[in-house]
């Protein structure tokens, strides 16, 4: 049996718990920020672009699931809630990735192999759509340290506030393009 919480605001800590095994992380996810500019999201993605993730993996050619049912299927409430309080910063992301930035497909098969890195797989080695919460979790942490450390972000005048709004932005892109979590509508 699972018990599972979230919060939606600032400070929140969330816990999972199952078969007396508890883990707990904590995040404080940005509410009320201003709105990201282009240039702060373009100098983002250059860095994610550049990073040391690798990026070679396939894509799915299917259409993508209605974003909050995917969240749901994939058991990610949390962060059904927290991208409601980023629309803005994702519609102007896509914007920027679909029309102004190129070679866009390395970012987000960046991000998918950090999505592989903390999904379970069946005995087909396909991803399970389970701890969606716990997935996304992960792969904001990975970026946000991997962005962090890069010379270009210390070198910028990206506060780490902007940082974490940026990560949401960039993992409600990589959902809503089924590039990250698992499409219910894939067979």
């Amino acid at each position: 049996m699972s018990n599972k919480q979230f919060q939606k605001g600032d400070s929140n800590t969330n816990q999972n718990g199952d078969n007396n095994t508890n883990s707990t992380t904590i995040y404080n996810f940005p509410s009320g920020l201003q709105t990201l500019n282009p240039s702060k999201l373009f100098a983002l993605l250059k860095i994610v672009q550049e990073s040391k993730i690798e990026s070679n993996t396939e894509f799915s050619l299917e259409l993508p699931e209605e974003l909050y049912s995917k969240l749901n299927f994939n058991k990610a409430p949390k962060y059904a809630n927290i991208f409601i309080d980023s629309l803005e910063d994702y519609n102007n992301l896509d914007d920027i990735i679909k029309n102004d930035f190129t070679n866009s497909q390395r970012i987000i098969q960046k991000i998918r192999r950090l999505f592989f890195n903390h999904c379970n797989f069946d005995t087909n080695s396909n991803p399970i759509p389970d701890n969606g919460d716990e997935i996304l979790d992960g792969v904001f942490g990975d970026l946000k340290n991997e962005i962090s450390n890069d010379s270009e972000f210390i070198k910028s005048q990206i506060s780490i506030e902007e940082l974490e709004q940026f990560i949401i932005a960039l993992l409600q892109y990589g959902v809503a393009e089924c590039k990250i979590l698992v499409n219910p509508n894939q067979k």
